[in-house]
């Protein structure tokens, strides 16, 4: 799902780095995200903050997706020799072989995609065996929340509570080793077997 103005404006704020620089992020630094020498995907990388952040690690190659062009051109400004941003849609993840990467990133963006499902079907493929997603997502209940207060128009077929996500991730045979959840938001670390 492409944000309307009110939403990329909003991700788009300092407010909004603050919050990735100073909880999500470090939260993922917590669980175990390591990048040095790894082949990282983001999905949803947004204006590239997220590849900001990573490279401070120095991975062997970061790739940036995101489905609005508007954002992969603000992310280009990080781009680098091992840093890459495309246009791609996180359900249809094609572009990379089986098993090419070594972590993939959610900053929270699985509740834009109405095709989730699919999006974590080919995260699991992308993903090396042993590799490690990092997930932060909201609850359905926060999403409501912030539909009402902020006007942002969240799909409705991409609103998944925290349970049944995790449930999807059970039959991908993806396994969560770490996780924290605060009453309508959680951060996982999910081991490929």
């Amino acid at each position: 799902m492409k944000l309307d103005e009110k939403e990329f404006r909003a991700m788009n704020h300092p407010a909004r780095r603050f919050l990735q620089r100073n909880f999500e992020y470090p939260c993922f630094r917590r669980f175990g995200l390591s990048a040095a020498g790894r082949d990282i995907l983001e999905i949803g990388c947004g204006s590239g903050y997220g590849a900001w952040l990573l490279s401070g690690s120095a991975p062997r190659s970061y790739v940036g997706i995101d489905i609005m062009p508007e954002q992969i051109a603000l992310a280009m400004r990080y781009e680098r020799k091992n840093r890459r941003f495309f246009v791609m849609d996180t359900s249809d993840l094609s572009a990379f072989g089986d098993e090419s990467k070594d972590i993939i990133v959610d900053f929270g963006i699985l509740h834009h995609v109405e095709k989730w499902p699919r999006a974590l079907e080919e995260c699991s493929r992308v993903l090396k065996k042993g590799g490690t997603m990092f997930v932060e997502e909201p609850s359905t209940a926060l999403l409501v929340w912030w539909d009402r207060v902020f006007n942002w128009n969240h799909p409705r077929d991409a609103r998944f509570d925290l349970e049944r996500f995790e449930r999807k991730l059970d039959e991908l045979g993806l396994v969560i080793e770490r996780k924290i959840h605060l009453f309508v938001w959680a951060a996982y670390a999910i081991r490929k077997g």
